[in-house]
């Protein structure tokens, strides 16, 4: 019994089109419901930003005798100013500090200061990117709310973990909290800031 060649075509093309359909039935479920934890989470969805550039550690300076003037780390500008110079940490900004860098690029002591919020995760347009294979594509977030650091996990697949303990909704950060995603242990600092 041979089937026309026009009804085979027929019935491929049908499976196609029902392929294409579960596919994107697939990637736009996903995507709604990323964009639905966000919105029902009361937190705008955070624009891509570039990855923060690392700020050197405060370098110590040897102590000075009364009166005379700070040392500072090198000096080389055209105009005789300090290029590396102490941080005031009354003024500091909130930061992480690298602890542990796992199987990422990152660098032990590398520093990450924090703007309004920070997206961080294995893909390219978080604002920290971890690439780590246990840190998944848009794993966390930090952003402030009320006065306070919030960290959010973002539905990872290991988890983010504040101070050894797997979070599952919004935590506050305090000054010396240890987070870790993936291989990778960071401390969060916010000197002054309580």
């Amino acid at each position: 019994m041979d089937m026309p060649l026009g009804l085979i075509l027929l019935i491929g093309k049908f499976a196609f089109l029902a392929a294409l359909y579960a596919f994107l039935t697939w990637a736009f479920r996903g995507l709604f419901r990323q964009m639905g934890l966000e919105a029902s989470a009361g937190v705008a969805p955070v624009p891509p930003q570039p990855a923060p550039r690392p700020v050197p550690a405060p370098v110590a300076h040897p102590v000075a005798s009364a009166g005379a003037p700070p040392a500072t780390a090198r000096s080389g500008a055209a105009d005789g100013s300090p290029l590396v110079s102490a941080i005031s940490h009354e003024h500091a900004r909130p930061r992480l500090v690298v602890q542990e860098p796992g199987q990422s690029r990152l660098l032990a002591g590398q520093v990450i200061e924090l703007t309004a919020a920070l997206t961080i995760g294995r893909a390219d347009d978080n604002g920290l990117v971890i690439d780590d294979r246990f840190c998944s594509s848009h794993h966390a977030l930090i952003f402030t709310h009320g006065g306070e650091r919030i960290l959010r996990d973002r539905d990872s697949t290991n988890g983010t973990y504040h101070n050894g303990r797997r979070i599952t909704g919004d935590v506050v950060l305090r000054d010396g909290d240890r987070i870790n995603i993936g291989t990778v242990a960071l401390d969060y600092r916010a000197p002054g800031i309580e």
